[in-house]
Formats: structure tokens, sequence, C-alpha cells
């Protein structure tokens, strides 16, 4: 049971710990910033819709989770951002 019990703790936090890998990995990747480089600021924690703000190399920006609750899919939704280009 005791063995149960730790299991559910760690794939409970191992859960919580992807979405915040997974935010700083895209952030990463679309500014070109350092994963070590880049902070979470706040979040609604809002697991079906969540929002973020980080910082990323020193400037403030805001990523949606547009996954919903089964995956995610962090978009930069900070005012201002262009869409990007189709290739």
């Amino acid at each position: 049971m005791r063995r149960f019990v730790a299991f559910i703790m760690i794939a409970g936090l191992s859960g919580c710990a992807g979405w915040q890998e997974g935010v700083v990995k895209q952030a990463a990747f679309d500014h070109r910033c350092a994963a070590e480089s880049i902070q979470i600021v706040a979040n609604t924690d809002d697991a079906t819709s969540r929002t973020v703000d980080l910082k990323v190399c020193g400037k403030e920006r805001r990523y949606r989770d547009l996954g919903g609750a089964k995956i995610t899919t962090w978009v930069d939704v900070t005012e201002g951002t262009p869409i990007p280009k189709a290739e």
C-alpha cells in the first residue's frame, strides 16, 4: 500500500512539472532563449485552459495552453506577438 501511495504522489508531482517544463521549452524555442533564463511568474491554475506569465530573457511574455486537459499546445499570446508566416 505504501508503494502505491508513493507512486501516486510521484505521478501527481510529475504531472504538475510536465506543463511547466512544456511551456518553458516552447518559450525557449520561440524566443531563442536558454531554458535556464526563463522564469514562471504567474499562472491561472486552470488545468483545461492554463495561462502562464513568463519572464523570457528579461522580457515579459504570456503563454496560453490551447490543447485542453489531455494535451498541451503552448502559444505565445502576448499582445503584439506577430503571427508566424506560413512556409
